[in-house]
């Protein structure tokens, strides 16, 4: 992140840029547009933004940043994740590269809206690429658009857009260092998986593990109805990202006979197992079984009590 910070501090004002991207309401089909200013002063706006973002995370006492989990919910801890993870990122880099048009409203496509805005700070060698999703969109009657950064608010004449004081992600890309090696740092991981599309990818990717599971011989499959599990998470986005993590971390490995009379003698709960195998009949059902498999019954080392939790670090 200090790497970041001295490029930020080091950029002429001239290479920071500002794009906007449209996107179909009910479809991933997007454009991306350019911006132009006259005022270098919102040019300086934007690149302060991202300038305290990261100064207020490094002056964090506990500013370690944590590889991406999906099923983390502490906001104030900074996430990283390898760009070659995030599926549409090569595609909205490769979208501002080419030569995109200057925004203008009647621009839009049909069933087009503004959805996302990209800050941008090239200087021919590192690039820095940062992303919000858009919150709101304020159109005055006179035509006049407003860009907000705070509590100052710049007037000019092409999007009109409020910017929230702090990027939902911001991703470093180094001239010298090869694709699965460049960064995305997130900031705000709910609106970072909204603008990738992760929630399409949680459910490929478990499809995909669920069958090799099957294929597992460590696994027994007598157990639990791998696909009855499957159409019981896929509309429940926090039940989809924790088997996700689950199937990312091999935790299928748990489930055993041994360790589920573990879990119910020291938690006093009850599996739902009328013939052996678990049955997920209920929201509830589903929500033992995850916690189960992602480790999140613990038990306190003084109050010997038993607890669950699936924000865990490491100590």
């Amino acid at each position: 992140m200090k790497k970041i910070l001295k490029k930020i501090n080091n950029i002429d004002i001239n290479n920071v840029n500002l794009y906007l991207f449209s996107k179909h309401k009910y479809s991933n089909d997007f454009e991306v547009f350019s911006t132009i200013f006259n005022n270098n002063q919102i040019k300086e706006d934007m690149k302060n933004i991202l300038k305290e973002q990261i100064i207020n995370h490094i002056d964090d006492e506990n500013h370690e940043i944590y590889e991406y989990n999906p099923i983390f919910k502490d906001n104030q801890i900074v996430q990283r994740i390898n760009c070659d993870e995030i599926e549409y990122l090569n595609k909205f880099i490769n979208e501002i590269n080419l030569n995109c048009g200057i925004y203008n409203e009647n621009k839009l496509k049909k069933d087009h809206e503004l959805w996302l805005i990209a800050i941008v700070i090239d200087d021919g060698i590192d690039k820095i690429i940062s992303f919000q999703k858009i919150r709101s969109k304020i159109l005055l009657k006179n035509k006049t658009y407003l860009l907000t950064f705070g509590n100052k608010i710049k007037k000019f004449k092409e999007p009109l857009l409020q910017l929230k004081e702090t990027m939902d992600c911001i991703c470093f890309l180094e001239k010298n260092k090869e694709w699965k090696d460049q960064n995305m740092y997130i900031f705000n991981s709910y609106y970072f998986e909204m603008i990738f599309g992760f929630e399409k990818k949680f459910k490929r990717e478990i499809i995909s593990m669920l069958e090799n599971l099957k294929n597992n011989n460590e696994y027994d499959m007598n157990l639990l109805n791998t696909n009855q599990l499957y159409e019981k998470v896929k509309t429940n986005k926090n039940h989809l990202k924790k088997l996700y993590v689950i199937l990312k971390n091999n935790n299928f490995n748990y489930l055993n006979e041994e360790n589920i009379h573990k879990i119910e003698e020291k938690s006093r709960i009850k599996f739902n197992r009328p013939n052996g195998k678990i049955e997920l009949k209920t929201n509830e059902d589903v929500r033992k079984l995850l916690n189960f498999l992602n480790d999140d019954y613990l038990e306190g080392i003084l109050s010997e009590k038993t607890f669950i939790t699936s924000n865990k670090r490491d100590v």
